[in-house]
């Protein structure tokens, strides 16, 4: 299963320009005693609005729940108290929304729910503009009939590729090993990624050089598909021979040509690095000496790996980034990492791109309070390793 689940629970306010001048709020405070907690964020360049998965917000008397959105100048829901998504009945407002992307003209929430309004949506459900729509009747675990968790959402050659911990289809034979695909009217059957684990957990997925690439926790220690595999269309194949030791991924992402990969691993398992490293098409390697943490319980997993204003960052548990200091927040060039402020009081989870803004999930040290932070910039100057010798960038076909 996924691990880097944690409750954020706070009341945001506006950031303090004096002490935060680098990152700012989003100009939103939410006023309830109820206690808000932040899953994920979305940037749709379509709609212009930034999407937030959360559990429970009060904004101005008006209680949310599974996404709210905001457009620069205010918050809305996507659908009211009662016909908003919800993790059980429609007086329990605590649905986990994990993922949100748009397909075909909808925004398509994954998570961890049951209803939408009334309506049995299983764990995935769509919003046309007016009212959220079931995705067939969702994903559960066969064992029990109920809801799964559904992790990542990624559209490839027209078709929405459903990743998570579940294995059935709702309503249907389909059976599936935490893996399927959606073309817009039905779900599609997709072959079993070979492993001997009764459940696997699917928490990102990419394309590079037009394969699906699919990662997380899944395999063993002897398994070639161990972590991560790929699909050329007709089989599973593996990457490399898998990520070593007892290890997970949570991020993913196309960057300079290159695949990169991060999550909890360990050089000395036989990885080429620890946390992070990066995939050409044929061999691993090292990520510029990759990043470390103090923590001995966490010491430095990545949870998220996003490209923004043509830098690859990187959100996680850590304290350094090519031995220079990076608490939880770090970018690569492609030579060099360099550390932002050393101002998060705890762990990143997600990162999105808004317009011309970088947003991350993340508490401010000074202020105690959990954000969703913007970067500003202001005066701030980057603190960065010295450069290697930059690989060259490789043509990555789709």
């Amino acid at each position: 299963m996924k691990r880097h689940l944690l409750l954020l629970s706070a009341c945001i306010f506006f950031l303090n320009p004096l002490t935060a001048q680098n990152w700012g709020g989003i100009g939103v405070s939410f006023d309830s005693i109820q206690l808000p907690t932040y899953y994920c964020l979305y940037g749709d360049s379509v709609g212009n609005k930034l999407y937030i998965g959360e559990r429970n917000i009060y904004s101005n008397g008006v209680h949310y729940s599974g996404i709210i959105t905001w457009d620069g100048a205010e918050i809305s829901g996507l659908g009211d108290s009662i016909t908003s998504l919800h993790q059980g009945s429609i007086y329990s407002y605590g649905a986990r929304v994990f993922e949100i992307t748009r397909y075909k003209d909808e925004i398509y929430a994954g998570g961890f729910f049951l209803l939408a309004g009334y309506d049995t949506v299983n764990s995935i459900a769509r919003w046309d503009g007016l009212d959220w729509k079931s995705v067939g009747k969702g994903v559960v675990l066969s064992t029990t009939g109920e809801p799964a968790a559904v992790r990542c959402l990624y559209e490839m050659e027209d078709t929405l590729y459903i990743g998570g911990s579940f294995d059935s289809i709702a309503g249907s034979n389909i059976e599936c090993d935490g893996l399927a695909k959606w073309d817009g009217t039905n779900w599609c059957n997709i072959e079993k990624i070979p492993t001997d684990d009764n459940l696997i957990s699917i928490n990102e997925m990419a394309e590079y050089k037009g394969e699906l690439y699919v990662a997380g926790n899944f395999g063993g220690w002897t398994d070639t598909l161990n972590e991560i595999a790929r699909w050329n269309g007709n089989q599973w194949l593996s990457v490399g021979g898998g990520i070593k030791g007892d290890a997970w991924v949570d991020g993913l992402a196309v960057y300079k040509g290159y695949l990169y990969v991060g999550g909890f691993f360990y050089e000395q398992d036989g990885n080429a690095g620890s946390f992070i490293m990066r995939w050409d098409g044929e061999q691993w390697s090292d990520v510029g000496g990759g990043v470390s943490g103090n923590n001995p319980y966490a010491n430095g997993q990545i949870h998220e790996l996003h490209v923004f204003n043509g830098k690859l960052w990187a959100g996680g548990v850590f304290d350094y980034a090519g031995g220079v200091p990076a608490k939880y927040l770090a970018k690569w060039d492609g030579s060099k990492w360099c550390g932002m402020e050393d101002r998060f009081k705890d762990r990143i989870y997600n990162l999105s791109s808004w317009g011309d803004s970088l947003y991350v999930l993340a508490t401010i040290e000074e202020d105690s309070v959990y954000y969703v932070a913007q970067w500003l910039g202001g005066d701030y100057v980057d603190t960065c390793s010295t450069p290697i010798n930059e690989l060259v960038e490789i043509e990555n076909t789709n």
